[in-house]
């Protein structure tokens, strides 16, 4: 994943490699009233076909965090969506870069105060 070829909006930072795009949430909203903002981005970025992950940390907790879906032609295929249990090293480093250097999204989050105790303890 690399840093260099990101797209932010209100809700999202965006990045992207060859095969998928990281959507990491900067919303307190849910994955369902976020998709026409998803989709929107995906038209912009004329991202037709690949893999879509989403970090919901702020909504979902550390523990049901990451989600997937397939885009065919340049649409999100919502009865796909997948949980991912164990997203890979570059997804990883990617999101916890941006979360330690935007911290104060995660104090303001609905996320327990143990958890984001212990994602801000992990990502220093």
């Amino acid at each position: 994943m690399q840093h260099s070829n990101n797209h932010t909006d209100q809700y999202f930072q965006i990045f992207r490699s060859d095969h998928q795009l990281l959507f990491i949430s900067k919303s307190y909203k849910r994955l369902p009233e976020l998709l026409a903002s998803a989709e929107n981005n995906i038209k912009q970025l004329s991202y037709n076909n690949g893999i879509v992950v989403f970090d919901l940390l702020l909504t979902n907790g550390i523990n049901n965090r990451f989600f997937e879906l397939p885009c065919k032609e340049g649409k999100l295929v919502t009865k796909c969506l997948k949980k991912l249990s164990k997203p890979d090293k570059d997804i990883l480093k990617c999101t916890n870069d941006f979360f330690s250097k935007n911290q104060s999204l995660i104090s303001s989050s609905f996320i327990s105060r143990t958890d984001k105790k212990e994602f801000i303890n992990s990502i220093k």
